[in-house]
C-alpha cells in the first residue's frame, strides 16, 4: 500500500464515526488506516472495532493507559507500512479527494511533506476558511505553525529521520508544531 493514515483517539465517540467514514470514502483507496485508541473511557474503541470488522484497511491499536497524542502516533508510525504517512484526527472530516489531491501535489513537487487549507466547522456548519501560502519558508514556520496537522502527508522516511513525534511535557498539545520545527531544521 502507498499511504498509512495515522489517527489517535481519546474519548472521541461524538465525532469519530464521521471522521472514519470520511477516510473510508476517499477517492484514493490504496491505504491502511491505523487507529490507536488511547485508553478511551467512552465508546470510541467499540466504534473503531465496528469499522475494522467491515473494512480490512483499518488496523487497531489499544493503549492500556492514556499515553497522549505523540506516543500514540509513534505507535502507529512504528507499524505503518506505507511509503507516505497521512494524518487524521478523530474530530476532523476529510474532503473525499483530500488524499488524492495532496498526494498528487507531494509527488509532483517532490516535497518532503505537504498540507492543505481547512474549512473550520461546528454543528452549525462551516464558519471559517484557513489557508496558507503555497510555498512555506523557514521564516513562516518560525512565526507560527503554517500546517494543519490533520491535513498533512509526509514521506515516511522524512518523518522517521527526525524520530517521529517528540513525547515530552513541553510538547504536549503542540506535537505537530514541534515536528514541523524539527523537519524545517533538518
Amino acid at each position: 500500500m502507498q499511504v498509512s493514515i495515522l489517527m489517535s483517539v481519546y474519548n472521541g465517540a461524538a465525532t469519530l464515526e464521521k471522521a472514519i467514514e470520511s477516510i473510508l470514502a476517499q477517492t484514493f483507496t490504496d491505504f491502511e488506516f491505523i487507529i490507536c485508541d488511547d485508553a478511551s473511557t467512552d465508546s470510541s474503541l467499540a466504534i473503531i472495532e465496528r469499522y475494522a470488522a467491515i473494512d480490512t484497511r483499518i488496523r487497531v491499536l489499544c493503549n492500556e493507559k492514556n499515553l497522549g497524542l505523540g506516543a500514540s502516533l509513534n505507535r502507529c508510525l512504528a507499524i505503518a507500512q506505507g511509503e507516505y504517512i497521512a494524518r487524521q484526527d478523530a474530530d476532523d472530516i476529510s474532503a473525499p479527494d483530500r488524499l488524492e489531491r495532496t498526494l498528487d501535489y507531494l509527488m509532483r513537487t517532490d516535497c518532503p511533506y505537504v498540507g492543505c487549507g481547512v474549512l473550520v466547522f461546528d454543528e452549525s456548519g462551516v464558519w471559517n476558511r484557513r489557508m496558507f501560502p503555497e510555498i512555506i519558508t523557514k521564516h513562516i514556520i518560525a512565526q507560527k505553525n503554517p500546517f494543519f496537522h490533520p491535513t498533512m502527508i509526509f514521506k515516511k522516511d522524512v518523518i522517521v529521520s527526525v524520530g517521529g513525534y517528540r513525547v515530552a511535557p513541553e510538547t504536549r498539545r503542540t506535537e505537530d508544531y514541534d515536528l514541523v520545527m524539527r523537519l524545517a531544521g533538518q
